[in-house]
């Protein structure tokens, strides 16, 4: 499974001023202002999506997402 991480590196990697994470497409970077696809990695499901955001939140800041 691809992590949020790798794909930071790879945006940095690239000077992307932006990185697009959205369920049933692949993530995206923005490069020098065109939107190019990551290369190898497979469309976000949503269950992949709410992991990349869960791994970007603190413990605290999950029991509250997670009580509604």
């Amino acid at each position: 499974m691809f992590k949020l991480e790798k794909l930071l590196r790879t945006a940095k990697e690239y000077k992307a001023s932006d990185l697009f994470i959205t369920t049933g497409s692949k993530p995206a970077l923005r490069i020098n202002g065109d939107i190019v696809l990551v290369q190898g990695h497979p469309e976000l499901t949503k269950e992949a999506a709410e992991e990349y955001i869960l791994d970007l939140l603190s413990e605290p800041r999950k029991k509250v997402l997670a009580s509604g």
